[in-house]
């Protein structure tokens, strides 16, 4: 659990177990948490603060490892819209869910824009299951000469993309 404030740089690796953000400023702005958790393992980001000047840091899962966003609060009961920074997925699983704490509410996570990054053609399942996951824009803006599909799975209804699907290296 990150309970304080941080102002260090860089990455912060997931690869099994739950890594709990207790205070909205616990990942610097623009920093980037990456999973990589395979195998049998798992591995959570669990968002369990009031969401009140979060900071909003980036996602990366790379191919071949998944990953979940568990949307809470500090408070617990009632879910609230998380907002992080751009999510960059390869050729995996993202689930999207409340956290145990969230009894009712509309439990959420908001990413700016979704890169579909793999060196292969692939596809990005996004699996919003107990929480809904709105994503500005989705976009292959890197490694663009490959096919890339985006998936949705999960039984959340109120998913979005509120911006453009498209493929920077086409358009």
């Amino acid at each position: 659990t990150l309970s304080a404030t941080n102002a260090y740089r860089g990455e912060t690796e997931i690869n099994q177990g739950t890594l709990t953000l207790a205070n909205p400023t616990a990942i610097p702005p623009a920093s980037l948490v990456r999973f990589s958790v395979n195998g049998s393992k798992t591995g959570a980001l669990e968002l369990a603060h009031d969401g009140a000047n979060e900071t909003r840091f980036n996602v990366t899962i790379g191919t071949g490892n998944y990953g979940t966003i568990l949307s809470g609060s500090a408070s617990g009961g009632v879910g609230i819209d998380h907002v992080i920074g751009d999510l960059n997925l390869s050729y995996v699983t993202l689930t999207v869910a409340r956290a145990s704490n969230i009894l009712s509410g509309s439990p959420a996570i908001t990413a700016g824009t979704l890169d579909l990054s793999s060196g292969s053609s692939s596809t990005v399942t996004l699996n919003p299951t107990s929480a809904d996951l709105h994503i500005g824009r989705a976009a292959i803006f890197s490694n663009t000469g490959f096919a890339k599909t985006l998936r949705l799975d999960g039984s959340a209804t109120g998913n979005t993309i509120t911006g453009a699907v498209y493929n920077s290296g086409n358009t």
